[in-house]
């Protein structure tokens, strides 16, 4: 059985992207474009890790991660354009297990979750 990923990304095309490659990369994956959504998915499909922007409509990722804390310790992975050192910072005070930049190749992103999942 394949493990499973919440992409959680406003972008469709870059959710698209990331979707399909983690797909071919023998992963299930399930997608949502806001924070409410997320919340939502992360309840409702128990993903062993959740891939994580920042700027998302209806709710941040720091508020989303906070949120997901409050029922599940699953790995969440931000990955989002904001690189400063403050957002990294409430990424990891909200729950966040790592922290990467989304000008990362995605053959990168693979391993980094492989790492995180074993």
């Amino acid at each position: 059985m394949n493990r499973k990923i919440l992409v959680v990304e406003d972008e469709k095309l870059l959710n698209d992207t990331i979707s399909t490659f983690l797909t071919y990369s023998n992963y299930d994956v399930v997608s949502a474009y806001d924070g409410i959504s997320a919340v939502e998915m992360a309840k409702q499909h128990n993903p062993d890790l959740i891939l994580l922007d920042v700027m998302l409509p209806c709710m941040l990722g720091y508020d989303v991660a906070k949120a997901i804390r409050k029922f599940s310790s699953v790995p969440i992975l931000f990955l989002t354009s904001i690189e400063d050192k403050e957002s990294k910072q409430k990424a990891f005070e909200a729950g966040a297990t790592d922290y990467l930049s989304k000008s990362i190749d995605l053959s990168v992103l693979v391993e980094k979750i492989n790492q995180i999942l074993k």
